[in-house]
């Protein structure tokens, strides 16, 4: 047997008059009659105003007035509330007499009614929606965070269910990882409520993912290379001459002029804010091991590596900044030695291009259609994970794209269930060529049936300008945080 849907006695030709009554009264509730009482109410105050000598019979008269349109409001659902009972014992009794069976719960019903639905191929018109993008607030500028959403869910299919609300999020801890407060607008529980939905109510927090480390894709900052090519990267198109990596930036502090006593400390130049963090005291005679554990103390130089050469007291330490892009043009010092020097200097600067220690590039010829793959870490099927990249350019680049794809087994590009494939394609003029930086993202899923493992490709599919250079930096994939259920 099959549901009827339409027709005379059709659950939905019902249903549509039920829905119009409660839709006219909510809107009546919500959007008519408050500012037409708030007209009034102007119009009273006003005359109120012009008449003081009667005042008081104005007053006595505009008593109860807003509260009975605050109990107007309240009252209206008990109708609505009459109506939807009536509704879900109506779609009860038609999955009642279809299945000759009593007692099936209103959850039963509904999901009777879908599963007939879909078995002949009926539908409703679907829920049209759309977001307005992410809007930077005050105060953003000393934090270097990117917010990532889709409106899809794991299956590739339209969240059709989300509220219509702004999401507010507040950098509540900062640094590499910072902590992010999340608001939502206030959720209204009661569907019978002339104020819903307005929101879903969310009060929560969330850790930012540091796409330096982490992630599904190994070596996302190309700190590991050998012979310029990145670690765990394979040229398909392309080899050291055309795939090449920066170089870290390496500073120098010599301690000179024989010290006996005393101490100094040095100051590091955050180059992403410009904060300036100092060491704890160094003695006049630190080893490598003592310089690097003062400076590693520091979070932006946790993976700082330092050698020292010469005869203690006067040693050359040797400062090679793993992690740190862009980095100051010195490092400073502080000298409270008894006597001598202590001189930092610059062996080799950050590169321009670097968004946070080493950079990889392709370098264009003008014909090469450069290709660097790499194997991503398992993947959860029909989940929803971003890619983000940062990428600039340096000012030869006069033409080029480079597009991003996901790949599975077989080498085919990655598709969700609804045909959505995991690509992304950027034209490189566009990319900043002022040591700012692009932040490429895609959102994707990869469907059930795919064939792992997966490989993130990145290829230029129309050759770079000769002598043009894009960078790419902290290229890493996440998986996606859902907001509540549902949504």
């Amino acid at each position: 047997m099959s549901l009827t849907l339409t027709g005379t006695g059709g659950i939905f030709t019902v249903f549509g008059p039920a829905f119009n009554a409660m839709d006219a009264l909510n809107t009546a509730r919500g959007t008519t009659i408050p500012p037409l009482t708030k007209a009034f109410q102007d119009a009273y105050q006003a005359g109120y105003d012009a008449l003081p000598g009667n005042s008081q019979y104005w007053e006595i008269a505009m008593q109860g007035v807003p509260q009975g349109e605050l109990g107007w409001q309240a009252a209206g659902s008990t109708y609505t509330s009459s109506l939807i009972s009536a509704l879900q014992q109506l779609l009860q009794q038609h999955v009642s007499d279809d299945t000759d069976a009593t007692g099936q719960s209103f959850t039963f019903a509904m999901e009777y009614l879908i599963a007939d639905m879909i078995a002949n191929s009926q539908t409703v018109e679907e829920n049209t929606v759309s977001s307005t993008g992410v809007a930077a607030g005050a105060g953003n500028g000393s934090v270097d965070l990117e917010i990532l959403y889709s409106l899809l869910s794991g299956s590739g299919k339209v969240i059709e269910n989300a509220y219509p609300e702004d999401i507010r999020f507040t950098v509540s801890t900062a640094g590499r990882s910072p902590t992010l407060a999340i608001r939502t607008d206030q959720l209204v529980s009661d569907q019978a409520s002339y104020l819903w939905p307005i929101g879903s109510g969310i009060q929560s927090s969330i850790s930012a993912n540091d796409a330096s480390a982490g992630g599904v894709v190994p070596n996302p900052s190309f700190e590991d290379s050998e012979n310029d090519l990145p670690e765990d990267w394979f040229a398909l198109v392309g080899d050291s001459t055309s795939i090449l990596t920066t170089d870290s930036p390496v500073h120098q502090v010599v301690i000179a002029s024989d010290p006996t006593a005393g101490s100094y400390l040095l100051k590091f130049t955050n180059p992403y804010d410009s904060r300036v963090t100092t060491t704890t005291t160094l003695p006049w005679n630190a080893t490598a091991a003592q310089v690097r554990s003062a400076l590693a103390a520091i979070p932006d130089l946790k993976d700082v590596t330092v050698t020292a050469t010469g005869t203690s007291p006067n040693l050359t330490h040797t400062i090679t900044l793993v992690g740190v892009g862009r980095a100051p043009s010195v490092m400073t010092a502080v000298n409270l030695l008894d006597t001598g020097t202590v001189t930092p200097s610059v062996i080799t600067s950050g590169a321009q291009y670097a968004y946070q220690g080493k950079a990889m590039y392709f370098l264009g010829d003008g014909a090469e259609l450069t290709e660097l793959q790499t194997e991503l870490s398992t993947l959860s099927l029909d989940t929803t994970y971003f890619l983000t990249a940062r990428m600039a350019r340096n000012t030869t680049i006069a033409a080029g794209v480079i597009r991003f794809q996901i790949l599975d087994a077989a080498g085919t590009v990655v598709s969700d269930g609804e045909g959505n494939d995991a690509t992304v394609s950027i034209t490189a003029t566009t990319l900043p060529s002022d040591g700012t930086f692009y932040s490429a993202s895609l959102s994707f899923r990869a469907a059930s049936d795919t064939q792992q493992p997966l490989t993130l490709q990145i290829k230029a599919t129309t050759a770079l300008t000769s002598a043009g250079r894009v960078y790419f930096d902290n290229v890493n994939i996440f998986a996606g945080s859902r907001l509540y259920s549902g949504g």
